[in-house]
Parts: structure tokens; C-alpha cells; sequence
């Protein structure tokens, strides 16, 4: 009845010999004393360090380790001199010595085996071996040596730590001439919380921590495009972005971002996308713009984004260079967050913020502060036009307050602003006419109701203006037919 154990207790220096390190653990072998009835009635202990030699021999001279080694192999089937019996073998001499004094004989089996089918095909594998205390768990990590760096290792290390709950206190890495690496991690477990072992699931995780930025780029084409047109693309973008868009972005994220490249380069115009980054912090939304040839300049972009209502953070560029081609796509993320405070309800307005931020930028519509009407109050750029038409107007007939401050009014009143422009086209849309009077006078009497709420007198002069000598506006049947709204509008 004999186990050995580490313990974590540390060896004073002046106890020992000069050679000692103070943090070596020490090697504990206990022998139970049995009565004749079968009942543990005492133990005996030996305490210390295993000299050199218990790690160097070879394992069929020590005694434990040949019998162990010797009924490995017998469970194996495998002849002798065969390939498969040398490999094993090997694998068991190579095999962490302190590992293979504790490791019980059918877990050694299971290891040893699962170490040599690796050897055909080659990938990252974890077996792991609980402490018959509980204070512990190794792990043997084996991974392609061509892949290993140390950031990787420390990237296994964060995923073991997490997924048993634990410090990794020692950890052990072995290259040589294997075409495999291994890295041996000692985790410390608490013996009363002891954590649910489940090496496959971990294994997983380090299998998807070791892809390259590579490996899930051509992951999200196939699954995005067909194997055929998604090789065919990563052969054209695998090394076209930049190392920091690789560090920034994951591989999925850089597919919807080759088809705005390919439409810039197929245009020469911009492309662009409002999203919300899985990892945003707040109410925080980001903007890529995608040019031809160079970045856009900040001191044109950025008044741009002001008068939509955001407040620009952070801008960082990124060149794509996509094989064949001489062109380059600079991709330039806006870090942004809405003036107002709040959050960007994304998917429901991004197609209206591209439109209106496409048109202000090519000149169509006027850069000003209504286009804040696009997030805060839902517009699309069409409308944005009615009311900004409606302002000027009134500007022209000596309304006294300035434009700016129309913009503020309507900007804080986004509810009313949505029914003045759900007034103008129940009353001039020439394609449903229909109790098209009967359901103007209706919204006309909600934006009444409407305005009683609103507390501020300048803002209520401004807004009560938009509806202001209806009558005047209306078209009377006859002219309907007619009618069409300014292309503008």
C-alpha cells in the first residue's frame, strides 16, 4: 500500500544542501500499517527529495516504473520491436517522472495511448490527472511544436485557470526534436470547492485559442460563401489586412468587411457600417468608413458625424491591400456615442443613417444639425429635407429665431417632429388620397395634445409654426392628380 504525493509545504535552506531550491516541493512516501483484520492502523512516512537519478534512469530499472511501464505495454498488445511498441516506449521514458510515480496504472494507460495516436495526427490534446488529495490537477498539454510561442502557452494557462477555478503555480514546458511540444501545468484546487473535470470541453477551448487569425477567417468564408468562393476569397485577403486589424478584429467580423472592400473597389466610391461591437462598453456604437486609396481626412468626416448627434471618441485606420490589385481600402472605425446620451438602436436605423450620411457626404442634402433627426427621432433623409425646407421658409418670412435654434427644438421633441411629418404626407402624398383630410385633421389634434406637454415657450412657438394657417396648405381635390412632391423632398 504505497503512494507517493508532492507536498506543498517548502524546504528551509538551512535544513538542506546548498543545491536545494527553497520552493521545491517536497516528496512524501507513505506505507500504511495494516492490522490482520485489514484495518489502517498507523503509517509510516518518508520525507524529502528524489535525487537526480530517480529522474534520469531509464523507468525499467526502477522497480515501481518497470512494473507500471511493463503492464502499459502488455495492455497494449504491441510487439516489442515493433514501431508502434518502440514509440510507446519512448513516450512512457519521456513521460514526467513525477507524473509516472503517481498516476495510477488504468490513467496511464488511457494517456499513454492517447500520446501515441498523436503521433499520426498531429493536434493539440490535453489529458489532465486529478490529486488523490484534491489539492491539485496536472495537466499535459500536447501541441504541434510549429505552432508554440510563448504567448500561446500563456493563452493556455488563462483558459486552464479559468476552467478549474485555480492558480496555475508550476508549469513545465518540453520541446525537442518531437514534432509535438508539451507543456505541463500544476494547478492548485481548493479540496473542500474541488472543480468539475471536464477535459474535453477545455480541450476545445484550447483548440480554438491556438487557431491563427487564418483559420477563422476561412471558417466564416465557407460558412458565409461555399468552400469554392470562400477559398478563393481567402486567397485574396488572408494577408491583405494589417497586423493591427488582425489583433482588433476577429476573422468573422473581417467578412462583411471584404464585401464593402471589394464594393469601394469596384465604385471607387465609400462604403460604410454602423455596428455595435460585442465587446462595447456603455452606449457606445462604432462607424467604419471604407475609402479608395488614402483615408479621409478627420477635419471632414468628424463635423459630419457632430451634426447627426455623436460625439466622436476615437478614430483608428486600417489599410487593406487585397492580392491583386495595386489599390488600397483604408478602413477608418469611429468610436462614437450620442450627444443626448442613450443608445443607438442599431439595426433598426442603419440604413437610414448610411443614406443620409452617403448623401450629405456627396453633396445631395446639407450638412447641418437636422440630420440629427436621423437617430433622434428615426427619420430618413427624405424627411429630414420636408422639415428643413419647412425651417427655411419660415426664415424667409421673418421668423425671428434662427435655424440652430429650430434644429434644438425639434431635436428635443422627436415624438411631435415624427407626426409634423407624418402630417405633411397625410396631406400631399398623391398615392392615398383616401380620407386623406379626416386623417391630417386626427394628427393635426395629436400634435395639439402634443404640444401642451411641451414647457419651454420658444419651443412651443417653434414647433406650433410647423402647423400653423393649415388651410392655407391644403390642396383641394382637384389638384391632387397633379401633384408631386419636390424631387428634393
Amino acid at each position: 500500500f504505497f503512494f507517493k504525493q508532492k507536498t506543498a509545504y517548502e524546504i528551509p535552506k538551512r535544513d538542506w544542501s546548498s543545491d536545494v531550491c527553497s520552493s521545491d516541493l517536497l516528496d512524501v512516501i507513505t506505507i500504511k500499517n495494516i492490522d490482520k483484520s485489514g484495518t489502517v492502523v498507523g503509517q509510516w512516512q518518508a520525507v524529502g527529495l528524489f535525487t537526480s537519478v530517480a529522474y534520469n534512469e531509464s523507468v525499467r530499472q526502477i522497480p515501481l516504473l518497470r512494473h507500471k511501464v511493463a503492464e502499459t505495454l502488455k495492455r497494449a498488445g504491441f510487439a516489442p520491436g515493433s514501431h508502434n511498441g518502440k514509440n510507446l516506449v519512448t513516450i512512457l521514458e519521456h513521460f514526467p517522472r513525477d507524473e509516472l510515480l503517481q498516476v495510477d496504472q488504468d490513467l496511464l494507460f488511457d494517456i499513454a495511448m492517447g500520446i501515441l495516436n498523436l503521433q499520426e495526427r498531429q493536434r493539440i490534446a490535453l489529458f489532465m490527472r486529478p490529486d488523490t488529495f484534491r489539492r491539485f490537477i496536472s495537466c499535459l498539454v500536447y501541441v504541434p511544436r510549429d505552432i508554440y510561442t510563448t504567448d500561446l502557452r500563456r493563452r493556455f494557462q488563462t483558459i486552464i485557470e479559468q476552467s478549474l477555478n485555480g492558480p496555475v503555480t508550476q508549469f513545465y514546458t518540453q520541446i525537442s526534436d518531437s514534432v509535438l511540444a508539451r507543456l505541463h501545468f500544476i494547478v492548485q484546487t481548493d479540496q473542500l470547492k474541488f472543480p468539475e473535470v471536464e477535459p474535453k470541453a477545455i480541450e476545445t477551448k484550447l483548440i480554438e485559442a491556438a487557431r491563427s487569425w487564418r483559420d477563422h477567417l476561412s471558417q466564416a468564408l465557407i460558412e458565409a460563401k461555399g468552400e469554392e468562393k470562400g477559398l478563393s476569397i481567402l486567397d485574396r485577403y488572408a494577408d491583405a489586412f494589417a497586423s493591427g486589424y488582425r489583433e482588433r478584429f476577429p476573422g468573422q467580423a473581417a467578412v462583411s468587411d471584404i464585401d464593402r472592400v471589394e464594393e469601394v473597389l469596384a465604385t471607387k466610391q465609400i462604403a460604410m457600417n454602423l455596428y455595435t461591437p460585442l465587446d462595447a462598453e456603455g452606449d457606445d456604437v462604432h462607424f467604419k468608413v471604407f475609402n479608395p486609396g488614402k483615408p479621409i481626412p478627420l477635419s471632414d468626416v468628424l463635423p459630419m458625424l457632430e451634426n447627426m448627434g455623436l460625439k466622436v471618441l476615437e478614430e483608428i485606420p486600417f489599410r487593406v491591400r487585397p492580392k491583386g490589385t495595386d489599390t488600397k481600402v483604408w478602413i477608418q472605425d469611429f468610436s462614437m456615442r450620442l450627444k443626448a446620451g442613450g443608445q443607438v438602436p442599431v439595426s433598426r436605423v442603419r440604413q437610414a443613417f448610411h443614406d443620409a450620411f452617403r448623401r450629405a457626404w456627396s453633396g445631395e442634402t446639407e450638412n447641418d444639425g437636422f440630420n440629427r433627426l436621423i437617430l433622434g427621432a428615426g427619420l430618413v433623409w427624405r424627411e429630414v429635407v420636408i422639415l428643413r425646407a419647412y425651417a427655411k421658409y419660415l426664415r424667409q418670412t421673418g421668423f425671428t429665431f434662427s435655424q440652430t435654434y429650430i434644429e434644438d427644438a425639434l431635436s428635443d421633441h422627436p415624438e411631435i417632429t415624427r407626426l409634423l411629418v407624418k402630417l405633411f404626407k397625410t396631406r400631399f402624398d398623391p398615392a392615398d388620397r383616401k380620407d386623406a383630410e379626416v386623417r391630417a385633421n386626427g394628427i393635426a389634434v395629436e400634435i395639439e395634445h402634443a404640444l401642451d406637454a411641451v414647457t419651454n415657450l420658444d419651443q412651443d412657438r417653434i414647433l406650433s409654426r410647423f402647423v400653423k394657417d393649415r388651410k392655407s396648405t391644403r390642396l383641394n381635390s382637384s389638384h391632387v392628380s397633379e401633384s408631386r412632391m419636390p424631387s428634393s423632398a
